[in-house]
């Protein structure tokens, strides 16, 4: 069970220049980053294509689940030549110093500028939810980055909602809101499938599932950023009390 969140108090963000991911950076986060109900949606795959990995590959996690448990969960049913490496942009929520296994290595990097000796090194790179992190105009670029550092014939797998989701007048309103904060910060809420084409991918693969929503992962995420929006003409806020 996640813990509560004291709204009250100021809730840490990431400090990282340029960026306007609106999610928190803090215990409470990542804790429902850890969360598997996405992993239970694609049947208990961690990997949606077939990929197998032979001695000497390298994998590259991007982004949230660098800190999540994506990628401690791969990492057990992979050979242990394999070396992992995660990004993010936040290392608040890295493991603990000495915690994770001799093969993976973790770094404070942006997915819109990978290290220029990256280039053609992947074989496999996953990257999951940056809808609340890259702009509209961040995706192509972040896009092109993935591209170049995969190595020849490997494979990128990509986990975004998309805009088609409704359920009853409770949904449409979380949606409304949602549509809002993202709309501004400059984020796009579903990803056009044609930035994977324009940016070099081939053999584009779609898979879709649905996920329960309103059991409160999402709503504890959104609450403070929307909040210091101002209630962004949906939510009212009360000034009266705390």
């Amino acid at each position: 069970m996640l813990a509560a969140i004291d709204h009250k108090k100021a809730r840490p963000f990431t400090t990282f220049g340029g960026t306007k991911y609106a999610l928190p950076s803090d215990e409470p986060e990542g804790e429902r980053l850890e969360e598997h109900f996405l992993m239970q949606a694609f049947d208990n795959r961690l990997v949606i294509s077939t990929v197998f990995l032979k001695e000497g590959d390298n994998v590259l996690d991007s982004a949230k689940d660098a800190v999540s448990s994506w990628l401690s969960d791969y990492v057990k049913t992979m050979p242990g030549s394999v070396e992992v490496y995660g990004i993010d942009i936040e290392v608040r929520l890295f493991p603990a110093a000495g915690s994770p296994p001799h093969n993976v290595h973790l770094r404070l990097n942006s997915v819109t500028n990978l290290p220029s000796e990256w280039s053609g090194t992947f074989a496999f790179v996953n990257q999951r939810f940056l809808v609340a992190a890259l702009q509209e105009h961040e995706w192509p670029i972040a896009l092109k980055e993935l591209h170049r550092v995969l190595a020849t014939e490997g494979w990128l797998q990509l986990c975004e909602p998309d805009s088609n989701w409704s359920g009853g007048l409770i949904v449409d309103r979380h949606k409304e809101l949602t549509t809002a904060l993202y709309e501004s910060r400059g984020f796009s809420i579903s990803i056009a499938n044609e930035l994977f084409a324009n940016s070099g991918f081939m053999d584009i693969h779609v898979e879709r599932r649905v996920i329960p929503l309103g059991n409160g992962r999402e709503n504890m995420a959104m609450k403070t950023p929307v909040m210091m929006e101002g209630g962004l003409g949906i939510v009212h806020l009360s000034h009266g009390r705390r």
